[in-house]
């Protein structure tokens, strides 16, 4: 990815760190971190990255598709619109943000499993 440095870079990076509630500065760091947390994944673990990928949008798939009875249940306890909604969100995030999904997957290989 080649970044346009242009007239307004600067104004970019300061409007996603006050999105954020940062400072550019402290954005641009937390970038460089993710990117360089990526390469190390890609360069060592990539098998187990892309199996970690492929498991993760399995499961959010199947929470698109759950049965009837666990949407009463969900529908009692809280909105499923909403759940919803949160579900295609972390969906699309994988394409959109690559940083997103290697910190979840950095997360998940410090936990032990779940059975």
């Amino acid at each position: 990815m080649l970044i346009n440095i242009d007239n307004d870079f600067y104004d970019r990076i300061a409007s996603m760190a006050k999105v954020l509630d940062i400072s550019p500065e402290e954005y641009l760091i937390k970038q460089h971190d993710s990117n360089a947390n990526l390469k190390s994944v890609l360069l060592s673990e990539k098998e187990e990255f892309t199996t970690f990928i492929v498991e993760y949008k399995n499961m959010l798939d199947q929470l698109f598709y759950i049965e009837e009875d666990t949407m009463k249940t969900l529908n009692k306890v809280g909105n499923p619109a909403d759940m919803n909604r949160v579900f295609s969100r972390l969906c699309t995030l994988i394409g959109e943000d690559v940083g997103f999904i290697t910190k979840l997957y950095m997360v998940y290989k410090e936990k032990e499993p779940v059975l």
